[in-house]
């Protein structure tokens, strides 16, 4: 092969690896992603990601809409909308703490201590119908089978308070009602009709 020959061999060869390059070149260029393709991309997985999250909460139509333009946002709108949430709920725990009704025994614990008092104040092995004696024998049941009682109550002096005042109240009740009950069946129009304690001790 002659000089000229070899040379235009040469030309050839490095004419091929140029157009080679060149075309690989391009073909890079044409298959990158585009940054606004990629950004589509990830809003689509995100908004998939929020709809998934949703459906799993069990979001009402107008909270997935919320999520889904929350996914959407700047981080910095993000968090502006997570404290203006975080603001509300502070609101809204004062707003309750402010109306909540203060705690007294509900009906339930009533009726319950109403029983056990009539009960308490009826066995004959009581030692006395009056002061803390029957009254302790009532606090005793309630602790132990906890009729509507808050958890913790006698930590909570002003509570175990009203539940000692209930008590006290119904107890006072009950044996009035006990006192009346006696009155009633011994009292009459004629006292000779009833039994005093020496003829009982006669008989």
């Amino acid at each position: 092969m002659s000089d000229s020959e070899e040379e235009d061999t040469g030309t050839i060869r490095d004419c091929s690896r140029e157009l080679t390059a060149s075309n690989n070149n391009t073909s890079s260029a044409y298959y990158a992603p585009h940054p606004t393709t990629r950004a589509n991309t990830v809003s689509r997985n995100v908004l998939e990601y929020a709809k998934r999250l949703g459906v799993k909460a069990k979001l009402h139509a107008e909270q997935q809409e919320k999520l889904n333009s929350f996914a959407v946002n700047p981080p910095a709108t993000r968090e502006m909308k997570i404290f203006s949430l975080l603001l509300a709920i502070q609101q809204w725990q004062e707003d309750f703490i402010t109306t909540q009704a203060s705690w007294g025994p509900s009906d339930e614990l009533i009726a319950n201590i109403q029983n056990y008092t009539i009960s308490i104040l009826l066995p004959s092995r009581l030692a006395t119908y009056k002061g803390v004696v029957p009254n302790n024998y009532v606090t005793g049941i309630l602790k132990r089978y906890r009729f509507d009682l808050q958890a913790g109550i006698k930590r909570n002096h002003g509570h175990w308070a009203k539940v000692i005042k209930a008590i006290q109240n119904r107890m006072t009740e009950q044996q009035a009602k006990i006192k009346k009950a006696l009155h009633t069946g011994t009292d009459g129009d004629d006292h000779q009709e009833h039994l005093n304690i020496f003829k009982l001790t006669e008989n």
